[in-house]
């Protein structure tokens, strides 16, 4: 993977919630790097056909260790399903891995997630909590999220959600009100809804494994 490892000076919206995370269950910046890798890569081992490069298929089950999906919880009875076809192979492929490197890469598989629609989250609002995480789902084939970040709770109990712009007007980290990225789903056609993760109140937060680059054949 050629990407950095760690990075303060910019951010994509991912990287920006991964850094967060690492530094919010981290005591120093060691375990704050390791526990980065391990949330960014499966098991962190550092390799690009081990990046969680899908959201709800890779990055929320192999960080099971620390985030719990609350969409549901959430959202009750306003929760919506959304079923696609996950191909990891193809993506690798169009970034460059050749077919030889990926033996270890499962095939392409159909998973189903909950989502709550954008005309129903303002009803849900009250749910959310400071530091749980959105992602923004989307109706294009082959991947669910669309954009990610965190649910901030101001004092004015209003509830915010803190990203990674890639907006050309402001390409930086922001507080947008709820109610304003809820109009900006609405004139979305593509972007139907968010879901929604939490830290887990029982999280190991003993000292992290050591990330490890990979230079042999990958085993799960």
């Amino acid at each position: 993977d050629r990407d950095p490892l760690i990075d303060f000076t910019r951010a994509d919206c991912v990287t920006f919630t991964e850094q967060i995370l690492a530094m919010a269950i981290s005591d120093n910046y060691e375990h704050m790097f390791n526990n980065l890798q391990r949330i960014r890569y499966h098991r962190g081992a550092i390799d690009l056909r081990t990046r969680n490069h899908f959201t709800h298929a890779d990055w929320v089950p192999n960080n099971a260790w620390l985030l719990q999906d609350v969409t549901a919880a959430v959202g009750g009875k306003y929760c919506r399903e959304m079923t696609k076809t996950i191909d990891r192979r193809k993506l690798l492929s169009d970034l460059g891995v050749p077919e030889s490197e990926q033996a270890a890469i499962p095939p392409a598989e159909t998973m189903t997630i909950k989502y709550i629609p954008e005309h129903s989250l303002l009803a849900v609002q009250d749910s959310l909590q400071t530091g749980d995480l959105f992602s923004i789902i989307q109706s294009a084939p082959g991947i669910f999220s669309a954009h990610m970040g965190l649910i901030i709770r101001k004092e004015d109990g209003e509830v915010y959600c803190r990203h990674a712009s890639s907006r050309p007007e402001t390409k930086q980290v922001i507080d947008d009100p709820l109610s304003t990225m809820v109009t900006q789903l609405q004139a979305n056609r593509k972007r139907v809804g968010m879901a929604f993760l939490r830290v887990k109140s029982d999280v190991n937060l003993a000292e992290p494994p050591a990330a490890t680059p990979v230079d042999h054949e990958i085993k799960h």
